[in-house]
Parts: C-alpha cells; structure tokens; sequence
C-alpha cells in the first residue's frame, strides 16, 4: 500500500468524514432552510424533513446531471436510538446492480433505519428497500427493492479505477433528492483512511480505498464513481476533511464480492446477514434511558424510561456508543444479560431476548 502524504501533514491514516446526509429534529432547520413542513419523512418516530431548493449547482461547483440509468436517491428513517437521542432521516444514494432490484450502499447510509425508500431518478420510480445484509467493517450494505424486475443496472468497470484516470462521483448532493455530479482525476489506490468519530462513536479505518480530488459532498455516499465510459469503478464513501478537497470510494470489486457473499445467506466474520440486534431503547450520555419503545425487548423486560443502563452481557455501558457496540456483536434473537437502575435508583436485571433494529 503506499502512503499518502498530504499538505497539512497529516500522518498515513487520513482523517476523513462519511458523505451521507443525517437530518434530526434539531438541526433540519439550519441544515435545509427551505421546508416543506413536518410529514416529510412520516415515520414512526413522527421526525420530520426539511428540503433544499433543487438549485442548479452545489456549494462545491457540482451542477445537475441527467439521471443516468441504475442510479438511486436513498431516503431513510433514522431511530432516535440510533442517532442519539433525536429522530430523523438520511439521505444518501446507491447503485443498481441486478435488474431484479439488488443494491448496493454504504452501511453508514442505512445504519439505524427503520424504513428506507429508494427512487431510481432516470425513470422517478419509487420502491420500498430492505437491508438483506452488511458489513459494517467495510462499510457496505446490500439492499433488495421490493416488488421490482425488468431494471436496468450500471455496468461494472472490468479492470477498476487507476492512478490518473478522470473519475466522475453521481450521486444526492446535499440531500435534496437530486443527482448532482463532480469531476476528477484517481490520485492514489489502495488507500487507507480513518473515519472522523461522530455521535460518540470511535474513529473507524477503512482500508483499500480509492482517493480521488473529485471534491464530494454529503449525500453522495453509496453512489457511483464511474469511468469515461460511465461504468462504475467505485462507491463515494468520505471526503478529506482539510483545506484540499478530497473524495474516497470503495472499490467496486470490493463491494461486489461482499455483496455476493451477503447473497449467500450466510453471516461470516465481519458480514452480517439480516438486521442487526436492538434492545428498544433510546440512551443519552451516561447510559440514562430517555424512552423505551413499546414494542422493544427492553420494554418487555420491564426497563423504564428514565433508567440508566450500567452493563449488557457484562460490559459497562458509559454511553449511546458504548451500548450500541455491546449489543452489535449479537445476534438478532440472542439473549443477553442487562443491568440497570431503575428512576428510583434500585438496581436491576433480566436476561433480555434482542429483537431487530430495522423493520423495513
């Protein structure tokens, strides 16, 4: 692998962001000044979605580009128990892959999602999307569109991307429900990037990626980075978060081999197929429980908002993080041990079955 060195000298592991698009409740007004009202997004939560105006160009010089065929706008419903206390929804995009509606994305894109909706924009065709599998490692997500057959997907670019051929990333810019695209050239392969920490999460490294200086922008994530000839070598997945714009992507042949072992039906190492597991609550910071929703395990357990969890299967739970990787690393169905304090401070604990976090 060779190591890149930037300008601002930063060491062989890039700091970079995702380029999906999250929206709650308190930020959808300043993000997307232009809205449409609540009911947008009318989900189970009840969280609302404000929509830019479809401009002609995006803060970074991207213009609007004519659909090309196999390309999705993602919208999800986000669950405030996985975005940190706070409803809302993403945006992101995906391609096309099968022409009976298999598609793939990044996983940061439909982590936490209760519904997804997925709109190929050549023909403005609307399918409701499930998540068959991912691997959060390599942030890729397979979905399956239901109800579809006779699509047209992209084609995959034989040999992949290489270092100086003009690269093109289409995808949702900004999360207003348009395809926007941003030129460039591929600067490196094989390129390993950390993931800039969110919402109390750890960095994350990918590895193997493609750095481009196609200058993408949230909203892109899970789109196509294609060639001259408009065949995908690549899926936008994090932009460089210094003075020198930058984007990365996945390497189509990546993503398809995990895509075809999703298919499979098998979960194995770091592959998950399926929905991954939920307890049903919403926690804040210090593992304090803000809501349990009524249908969760945590509800049928007897764990009440206003508790605050201390440990799942003997791991301390400090906080929204700490819970969410106590309970990943199970599976739907399994039963695990929780210890919490209830409001009046009694300390308590059941054996509770996880039930799944998406149910779309």
């Amino acid at each position: 692998m060779m190591t890149a060195v930037l300008v601002w000298a930063v060491p062989a592991v890039i700091s970079v962001g995702y380029v999906s698009q999250l929206f709650t409740s308190s930020t959808v007004s300043a993000v997307l000044p232009d809205a449409h009202g609540p009911g947008d997004a009318d989900g189970p939560e009840g969280s609302s979605r404000s929509r830019a105006a479809r401009s002609g160009t995006l803060s970074n010089g991207s213009p609007v580009v004519k659909p090309p065929p196999g390309v999705l706008i993602i919208d999800g419903v986000v669950s405030a128990e996985s975005s940190g206390g706070r409803p809302g929804v993403c945006a992101g995009s995906g391609v096309l892959l099968s022409a009976d509606g298999y598609v793939l994305t990044n996983y940061h894109v439909v982590e936490g999602t209760t519904r997804l909706t997925a709109t190929l924009s050549a023909t403005g065709g609307k399918f409701d999307a499930k998540v068959v599998g991912t691997d959060q490692s390599r942030d890729v997500a397979l979905l399956k569109l239901q109800d579809a057959k006779g699509l047209t997907p992209m084609k995959v670019a034989p040999e992949g991307a290489k270092v100086g051929q003009p690269v093109t990333a289409i995808g949702n810019g900004g999360g207003q429900d348009t395809l926007f695209s941003v030129s460039g050239t591929v600067q490196q392969l094989d390129e390993k990037v950390q993931i800039a920490a969110e919402n109390g999460a750890k960095p994350h490294t990918l590895s193997g990626m493609i750095r481009t200086n196609a200058a993408v922008v949230p909203g892109y994530s899970g789109g196509p980075m294609v060639d001259a000839r408009g065949d995908v070598v690549g899926i936008s997945t994090a932009a460089s978060l210094g003075g020198n714009p930058e984007g990365f992507a996945i390497p189509i042949a990546q993503a398809t081999s995990i895509a075809d072992q999703i298919k499979t039906g098998r979960s194995n190492g770091s592959i998950r197929v399926g929905p991954r597991p939920a307890l049903g609550v919403t926690v804040t910071r210090g593992g304090w429980v803000q809501s349990v929703h009524s249908r969760g395990a945590a509800a049928k357990a007897g764990l009440a908002a206003g508790s605050t969890i201390t440990s799942v299967g003997g791991v301390p739970v400090t906080d929204t993080a700490s819970l969410q990787a106590a309970v990943a690393s199970r599976d739907v169905g399994a039963t695990v041990k929780v210890t919490w304090k209830d409001p009046t401070g009694q300390e308590r604990s059941a054996d509770i079955t996880l039930g799944p976090a998406w149910h779309n």
